[in-house]
């Protein structure tokens, strides 16, 4: 779902900044050179986006969702420049990248009309979805947006896209890497949505890895 098609299917309509921003967002997604983090990275996330409020039977009242779509457009605007070399480069950039994707985004809304306290909120929440963290994650704004983009890291369709050189790792080696990782992700989500989709999600990703990918 792209974000024309999230606006269409919920009614809502952006501010003129904010759609000057999601549209300049999206661009840099859409011309990414990192294959997991790129346009359809983002577009899956409005499709989880709009699946939560249809079965939560939230309304656009509900959420703020200008904070929410342009968090989901920025949230990954520095790591979509970057190309990890190996596993390693990709968790470095797991750590780090949030902090840079918000100052992406802080750059380019300091030219427009946005509210600054609109900008903090953005900045917020773009900054703590970054996977590690020293304190929780206080607005429900940046609650959603990790547990969405957590989600999505086990989005298979995202790995296969990228390819088996991406990783430059066996497949046995990484497999175990998943699965350890694996065990934190459920007692780290903020929503019982979430929650209740990780399992679904988990067995997807692990049932298709092994006879997807061909290295060892």
């Amino acid at each position: 779902m792209t974000l024309k098609e999230f606006l269409s299917e919920t009614s809502f309509q952006l501010s003129p900044s904010a759609d000057l921003l999601c549209d300049q967002g999206i661009s840099i997604m859409n011309n990414a050179i990192d294959p997991m983090h790129d346009g359809d990275h983002i577009n899956s996330m409005f499709t989880k986006l709009y699946d939560y409020m249809n079965e939560k039977n939230l309304t656009t009242r509900d959420l703020n969702l200008e904070v929410m779509l342009l968090s989901i457009c920025w949230h990954d605007t520095w790591k979509a420049m970057k190309q990890p070399r190996g596993i390693l480069d990709f968790m470095l950039h797991q750590l780090v990248e949030g902090v840079f994707s918000a100052r992406n985004f802080q750059k380019a809304a300091i030219n427009t009309s946005l509210d600054n306290e609109l900008i903090s909120e953005v900045s917020y929440a773009t900054r703590k979805h970054s996977y590690l963290q020293f304190t929780a994650i206080k607005t429900p704004e940046a609650q959603l947006l990790w547990d969405i983009d957590t989600l999505e890291m086990w989005n298979i369709e995202r790995y296969i896209k990228a390819g088996e050189e991406f990783f430059m790792i066996t497949r046995r080696r990484y497999q175990k890497f998943m699965e350890a990782y694996m065990k934190r992700q459920n007692k780290r989500f903020y929503t019982q949505w979430a929650r209740s989709q990780f399992p679904i999600i988990k067995d997807d990703f692990f049932s298709r890895f092994s006879t997807e990918f061909s290295f060892v």
